[in-house]
């Protein structure tokens, strides 16, 4: 019997995991998602399945569906976030199912010991349980060594699809764009400084990422207190409108590799002004593509040099972002890592 199966159990079913769908497709595997935390508003077809919070009903969910299923099921991925992660990953290893661990981040809450001691357990136990270990960014692999070394690692990154149009530098009205939630970890503060500076005030720039209160106001905590005249702070929302208007974008964080709104900006031709960190020099490199910036001060100096940036140089970095997706962080990409993935399971 032919297994053409794959099911994903993850907290939610998101815009860019849509890539992953259409690949799975292409390859000639029907897919399921599992997802474990989502709202009463999260994409739920037949593929994508919204599960109970109740974690004795989804157990037996799981259980039905494996003994229907497991004669065609090729392989499981599973989402390492989670206290039910690894009783997940023990159901699909006792009715043999191969588990790939995806490893998109959570790790890093692991590391500023920030998560729960029974879901650090899990996420340790998920590691031992697993087959292969697929992580998402650079930084990943050391953390991963040091809690399971001898396990096997495999390194895709994240893969955003190509933009159909974009339009001209000159109908672009926003110069600086911030499209991230707002963490203290991304250094809010240092744009909103930025922004304040006698040689910035003429910009123009906007932060989608802002967290709402139930009556739909923004929260402006104290990384965004004191906003600039200059800057227009939105929720989080569909940026594709702002890509097209925008001319630099913001992250000066401490990740930055892999970052899936930098892809897309950069796919859009935006220019990224980003912080040092692991990785960084695989997507941007200093007055290549964009800026890298040391600390807040040479931010600042980034910021600056940025916006009196000469026409001829923004065009020929813009151009430079759009072919490094395009060669490195497309659809294309993503799908010949996966065959190979798949192909070793």
């Amino acid at each position: 019997m032919t297994k053409n199966k794959v099911c994903i159990f993850l907290d939610v079913f998101l815009h860019k995991n849509e890539i992953q769908e259409e690949i799975l497709t292409k390859l000639g595997y029907e897919s399921y998602w599992f997802q474990t935390n989502a709202t009463g508003n999260s994409s739920q077809t037949k593929g994508r399945l919204v599960m109970s919070r109740n974690p004795v009903k989804r157990i037996v969910y799981y259980l039905n569906f494996l003994l229907k299923h497991r004669s065609t099921l090729h392989h499981a991925e599973v989402y390492t976030g989670g206290r039910m992660v690894f009783v997940t990953i023990l159901l699909l290893r006792l009715f043999r199912i191969h588990v790939i661990c995806v490893e998109r981040g959570d790790i890093f809450i692991h590391l500023q010991n920030k998560m729960d001691r029974f879901t650090a357990f899990s996420m340790r136990w998920s590691f031992n349980l697993c087959h292969v270990i697929w992580y998402k960014e650079v930084y990943m692999l050391a953390a991963l060594n040091n809690l399971n070394p001898n396990k096997r690692k495999e390194f895709i990154h994240n893969a955003v699809y190509l933009p159909e149009t974009t339009i001209s530098k000159e109908n672009k009205d926003i110069d600086f764009l911030w499209v991230n939630r707002v963490l203290s970890e991304r250094n809010p503060d240092w744009f909103t400084k930025a922004l304040s500076e006698e040689e910035l005030r003429s910009s123009k720039a906007c932060l989608l990422g802002v967290p709402t209160n139930a009556d739909g106001s923004l929260q402006l905590h104290e990384h965004l207190s004191g906003l600039p005249e200059n800057l227009i702070p939105y929720p989080y929302q569909n940026p594709f409108p702002y890509y097209q208007r925008a001319r630099f974008f913001i992250l000066p964080a401490r990740i930055v590799f892999g970052n899936h709104a930098l892809m897309e900006a950069m796919s859009y031709g935006l220019v990224p002004i980003v912080l040092q960190s692991p990785g960084v020099e695989l997507m941007v490199n200093h007055m290549d593509n964009g800026f890298v910036c040391e600390d807040y001060n040479s931010f600042l100096d980034c910021m600056k040099e940025a916006y009196f940036l000469h026409p001829d140089i923004y065009k020929r970095m813009s151009e430079r972002n759009k072919e490094i997706i395009r060669n490195e962080f497309s659809p294309d990409y993503l799908y010949s890592k996966l065959k190979l993935l798949y192909e070793m399971v």
